[in-house]
Order: C-alpha cells, then structure tokens, then sequence
C-alpha cells in the first residue's frame, strides 16, 4: 500500500539485498545512536549501534516491486497539492479526528478546485466534516480521490510539502532530492462530494503562508 524509497547511501558490498521491514529502527536505541554500522555475510545482514545489534536474514527468493513506474517524473504530475506550512499543524491535528477514522484504511476525500477540501464521514454518510486548508493550493488540473488519511499525514510527518497526483487512481507520490514516499489510493467509487450540509473546519488563513 505504500513505499518510501531514499538514496545516497553507501553499503561496503554492491550486489542488491532485500531484508524484512522491521520496527527495530524506530526504536529509543536507533533514534539515539550517534553512529551505526552495518555489515553482511552470505545470509544475514547485520546493524550495530553503540547499544543495540540486529541481525535481518537476507530474502534470497523474494524480489523487489517495481515501482519504476509508479513513480512519475519531476514536473510530469498533472496535479500538485502544495501544502503551506501554516496548515500542517492544523492537519495533523484535525485529521485523525474525522469521522471514519476507526474503520479499514481510515478513508477521507481530498478535493483540489478552488480550494484545499479534505472530507469524511461516518458509516450512514448522512454527516460530512470537511476540513478547509486556507493556505494550501492547487497546481495543475482539479482532482477529486478517496486516500487513507494515514498515509497522507505520514506523508507530511516526512517533512513532504508537496503531493503529485497524475490522475485519482494512480498513486500519490512525494518527491526531494534523496526521498520518495508514494502510496495507493482507495477506491474512487467511494468519495465524498461537495455538500451544503458539511460541517467545515477552515484553517486559520495566513497571509504569504507559501513559499
């Protein structure tokens, strides 16, 4: 559902290792260490902090996904949310408090036209909450997608000011110069459209809020 891909590193071995995702280097020791190490033989792999070593079994029979293509080119998204950073706050904040946000994928609508609406709703879909982000905006063409919230505020944890969009199936995709955190969208059947009756939240506007 989702990958962050980073670059610039340099391993002492050259041929392509896959390993498990593990929690591990979200750990207190990780975060804390001043300098780490790493290491192969021909099965594992091994990173060491001044207090912690952890040994990851290389997946010889697993291969990488290709994301090649799921990654569009600088420039090429046919929409961009380029979010102030006089929002974040407010989004981090009020996003996890939608409705929905208990069931599967924590579903909410983002729609970019004339302004920055992000939108959920219980079960019964009889109530919305719509979330106005004053100081953000749309580059390119209008789009309306169904995310999961998580992703989309995991996105701008990364430090991600801008999300690229080529249409609302593809996936979403976060880019700078060593990172890349991209994600699936959910089903499109499934938005929220604009309604009268939404309750809305604005942030508080800015002035010159954007870069």
């Amino acid at each position: 559902s989702q990958a962050i891909l980073e670059t610039g590193f340099q391993f002492p071995w050259s041929e392509t290792v896959l390993i498990p995702a593990s929690n591990v280097f979200s750990s207190r020791e990780f975060a804390a260490a001043e300098a780490v190490k790493i290491g192969r033989s021909e099965d594992w792999v091994t990173i060491q902090t001044e207090s912690c070593t952890v040994h990851l079994k290389i997946e010889k029979e697993r291969r990488f996904p290709d994301l090649d293509l799921q990654i569009p080119n600088r420039g090429s998204a046919a929409t961009t949310l380029a979010l102030a950073e006089a929002d974040v706050a407010f989004l981090l904040e009020s996003a996890p408090r939608l409705p929905a946000a208990e069931e599967s994928s924590a579903p909410v609508t983002v729609e970019l036209n004339g302004v920055v609406a992000i939108r959920a709703a219980a079960v019964a879909r009889d109530q919305i909450t719509e979330l106005v982000l004053s100081n953000s905006r749309r580059v390119g063409e209008e789009i309306l997608f169904q995310t999961d919230r998580t992703f989309l505020c995991r996105a701008v944890e990364l430090g991600f000011r801008e999300i690229q969009l080529r249409n609302n199936t593809a996936p979403a995709c976060c880019q700078d110069d060593r990172r890349t955190y991209l994600w699936a969208l959910l089903d499109e059947e499934s938005v929220l459209r604009a309604s009268d009756q939404a309750t809305k939240i604005s942030s508080p506007p800015v002035s010159d809020s954007l870069p």
